[in-house]
């Protein structure tokens, strides 16, 4: 850029930077609104039922579903290859990720644990840094689809018509 341009004086880049203001402005609205508005939904489908019983005993076998998936993911899927490609234990690679997985549980964000995940791996000693800071923030947001496909196929499997 020419130093000689004064660019905050440009009239299209100062709508532009308006512009930008307002959506981010909408955005935030949207974000602050979204839990009364997903609250709102659930409240309205589940009150349109006529067997709660029924709704929440599904319910329950989804969450029981989804918690044996999980369980099966780590301990057959992660720790086999694991073991298959690093030869070692992977209980004493795993006690070195539970400020990472405390971290996961109590915030519910994958973004948020990114630093401890990274503290963490790092700390191990078993990752390259530069390995662990490409591969921690790709997987934390590569992972968050998985539940949500999981729960759609299992509504769509026991017909759970909450919508």
């Amino acid at each position: 850029m020419p130093p000689e341009v004064k660019w905050d004086k440009i009239l299209t880049i100062q709508l532009l930077e308006e512009v930008m203001q307002i959506i981010m402005k909408f955005v935030n609205w949207i974000i602050k609104v979204t839990p009364f508005a997903i609250i709102s939904l659930i409240a309205a489908a589940v009150g349109a039922q006529t067997d709660l019983a029924e709704v929440f005993s599904q319910i329950g076998v989804l969450i029981a579903a989804i918690l044996v998936g999980l369980l099966i993911q780590v301990s057959v899927v992660y720790s086999g290859l694991y073991t298959l490609f690093v030869r070692k234990n992977p209980l004493k690679y795993y006690k070195h990720l539970i400020p990472a997985w405390m971290m996961a549980f109590a915030s519910s964000s994958s973004a948020a644990t990114i630093p401890v995940s990274l503290e963490c791996v790092i700390s191990s000693g078993e990752v390259p840094v530069g390995v662990a800071r490409f591969v921690v923030p790709l997987g934390a947001t590569s992972k968050c689809y998985h539940c949500c496909f999981s729960t759609a196929i299992f509504l769509c499997h026991t017909n759970l018509d909450l919508l």
